[in-house]
């Protein structure tokens, strides 16, 4: 079977927890020193993150674009209705005038 693609969604949202995560853990060295041999063993171990640690939060914009397109789309609907309308009411003032003549069609 394939494998299943992450989307893009979920790419974002992994991206997002490992840049949290990397900034919650430092690494603090730890050094333990044994009489055995007279050898040093030094180990670095990631350290815990305290319970009193905050994120610290981003204001929010006061406006906040989410839908970037949105703004475009409603422009070009308020322009196609506007034109459609526009050519209705031409066509009605040419009949209702007698410009134009279609048979079977009195105004």
């Amino acid at each position: 079977m394939a494998k299943k693609k992450k989307t893009r969604q979920q790419k974002i949202i992994a991206d997002l927890r490992r840049q949290l995560y990397t900034s919650q853990i430092k690494y603090a060295p730890l050094e333990i020193k044994t009489e055995k041999n007279t050898q040093s063993v030094s180990i670095t171990l990631p350290k815990q993150p305290s319970l009193n640690t905050t994120i610290p939060k981003i204001p929010a914009p006061a406006f906040t674009n989410t839908y970037p397109y949105l703004a475009k789309d409603l422009k070009k609907t308020a322009i196609l209705t506007t034109a459609i309308f526009a050519a209705q009411l031409i066509l009605f003032f040419t009949l209702v005038n007698h410009i134009i003549v279609i048979p079977g069609l009195t105004y």
